[in-house]
């Protein structure tokens, strides 16, 4: 049996309660990281049909109900990141 080296230990790994937030109501069935080194943004949708963009360590969440169905995928547009 082989031990796998790692150089990060998983006991001092911890979340914070101001890096938690409920992005959208109930079940998440897609999220995505905005790909931006200037921002931390989390984008999930749920199986509502709710899109909810977080900036990650704000309090402020934008929730959005573009469908009646279920969030089937989130992509952002690789040459203009406005573009979800």
């Amino acid at each position: 049996k082989k031990k796998i080296e790692c150089s990060l230990e998983l006991e001092s790994l911890s979340l914070d309660p101001e890096n938690i937030a409920r992005v959208v109501p109930g079940r998440i069935t897609q999220m995505q990281f905005c790909p931006s080194n200037d921002i931390k943004m989390v984008v999930a949708g749920n199986k509502f049909g709710d899109i909810g963009f977080w900036n990650a360590g704000q309090s402020e969440i934008f929730l959005y109900h573009p469908h009646q169905a279920p969030i089937s995928g989130i992509l952002f547009q690789p040459h203009c990141l406005s573009k979800v």
